[in-house]
């Protein structure tokens, strides 16, 4: 089953990667968490058992509900303690849980999806937006150009010979 990338809050997260990430936060999670998240965030804003997330999730394996207690914190451990800090996932008690996060398909809004991936760059060099440690391209590139040099120098010296 595919599942195309989807954002949460402020997470872009990317089913088929296990992995979601937040400015330039990225974090990782196991498949089975990721199948748990998607199937939530199908049903964003409505209540779903325990029960039903064990059969759907784990319908050929039998499981404690451990595992899925398990899943739960780890989304939460994620999510809630990442870039945005807000709640995901609340607890109904006696009932499930219900995503309580804003989902919304990337596709419907690429632009935020172009604004969250890219850094954002300046023209104005005295700026440092581009990278959290203040790096600018041309910097960058200028550092690669002059590394490159005497490698270059040395295999031209040898082809020569």
């Amino acid at each position: 089953m595919r599942h195309e990338p989807f954002f949460l809050n402020d997470w872009v997260v990317y089913p088929e990667l296990n992995r979601a990430t937040c400015g330039s936060e990225t974090v990782h999670l196991e498949p089975k968490i990721v199948d748990v998240l998607v199937y939530l965030a199908e049903r964003a804003g409505s209540v779903v058992s325990r029960q039903e997330l064990m059969s759907e999730i784990w319908s050929d394996t039998i499981v404690l509900s451990d595992s899925l207690n398990r899943c739960i914190s780890q989304l939460r451990s994620a999510f809630e303690s990442g870039c945005d800090g807000q709640r995901i996932i609340e607890t109904i008690r006696k009932r499930g849980y219900r995503l309580i996060a804003d989902v919304r398909a990337v596709r419907a809004s690429g632009d935020s999806l172009v604004q969250t991936l890219a850094p954002s760059v300046d023209n104005d060099t005295s700026s440092s937006s581009f990278t959290s440690s203040g790096h600018q391209p041309g910097n960058v590139t200028f550092s690669l150009a002059t590394s490159m040099i005497p490698n270059w120098y040395r295999y031209s010296s040898s082809v020569d010979g």
